[in-house]
């Protein structure tokens, strides 16, 4: 293996590996798995992205967490973490493997997505889900280039294939010049289903990354988790884009952003009302820190889970 592969398995938020250890996290905190007890002593630091433990002294990244949870060897915890995050490193795996993830991978048929999305179409629950409830801005909807889909779809085009649920939204996920890399489903039915679907193989990205190309000098972006609170800030005025969660926000997408960010930008995020909102603001902070850029903590009104909800607070009241 390369350092820079090691490096990027190294600054894996390190919370996140944690939660996908199924390690009980609350805060920064968890139990020390280098030896029993009751009380949380190991302290995740966001800062460095490392562990300590304050009560036994062990020290840990992210490739040691997860040697030790596993009880495996370095190569094996690489092989790990990089499995997790859908990560190809040569020197992990078998050629045979190699070109079995590369196949995997191609199992998302961006053609048939492209032609999915050419021409969209907002059906009436979706509209109702999206204006009506959501107060999402019509201009929003158009300039994103969402789509709907009232029966079920095809992900690759293939009979056989996966299938996106309907009804759902389907949400564009673009690069930075507006090219097509992923259409994720936001399942609006009442069943017990998944509420969000990436096509099989395919990897989560950053959401509306043209408004990081695009944004000016001296401006503010703010970073939701997920894309409908991304909508809602648009529509509210506000430059936004869309991050799913902390444990999606990867070496590549941290690099990007330090690339197309003015170093003049403020950052800005209304963290959602739990666990999931504070272990992603922590891993933004450190990215902020990371790329000498400030970022600015907003508060959501009292009762509100996330921006979503406090948007449509707003909007009923006005």
């Amino acid at each position: 293996m390369k350092q820079e592969d090691i490096k990027k398995l190294r600054e894996l938020p390190i919370v996140g590996v944690a939660l996908n250890l199924d390690m009980t996290v609350r805060g920064n905190k968890a139990l020390c798995v280098n030896h029993l007890e009751r009380h949380m002593s190991l302290h995740f630091s966001q800062k460095i992205n490392k562990g300590k433990c304050f009560s036994c002294g062990w020290t840990c990244d992210t490739i040691s967490l997860v040697e030790k949870v596993k009880g495996v060897g370095f190569v094996e915890a690489c092989k790990w973490l990089a499995d997790k995050y859908d990560l190809i490193i040569n020197g992990l795996h078998t050629s045979e493997e190699n070109t079995a993830m590369r196949e995997q991978k191609a199992e998302m048929d961006l053609g048939y997505l492209q032609r999915l999305m050419e021409r969209p179409k907002i059906t009436s629950l979706a509209r109702r889900f999206l204006v009506e409830e959501r107060h999402i801005s019509t201009d929003v909807i158009r300039k994103i280039g969402i789509s709907s889909i009232d029966r079920d779809i095809t992900m690759n085009g293939k009979i056989d294939g996966p299938w996106y649920n309907a009804p759902a939204l389907l949400l564009p996920y673009t690069d930075e010049k507006g090219k097509l890399l992923n259409v994720q489903a936001r399942y609006l039915g009442s069943e017990k289903k998944p509420r969000f679907q990436f096509p099989k193989g395919s990897v989560c990205s950053i959401f509306n990354l043209q408004e990081a190309a695009s944004l000016g000098e001296n401006k503010t972006l703010y970073i939701s988790e997920g894309p409908t609170d991304c909508l809602a800030l648009l529509s509210s005025g506000r430059k936004a884009i869309g991050i799913a969660s902390a444990t999606t926000l990867t070496y590549e997408d941290k690099k990007r952003l330090k690339e197309l960010l003015p170093k003049t930008t403020t950052l800005a995020c209304y963290p959602d009302n739990d666990k999931a909102g504070e272990t992603l603001y922590g891993e933004l902070v450190k990215m902020a820190n990371d790329m000498g850029l400030c970022i600015v903590r907003k508060q959501l009104p009292e009762g509100c889970k996330d921006f979503g909800e406090a948007w449509r607070g707003m909007r009923d009241e006005g």
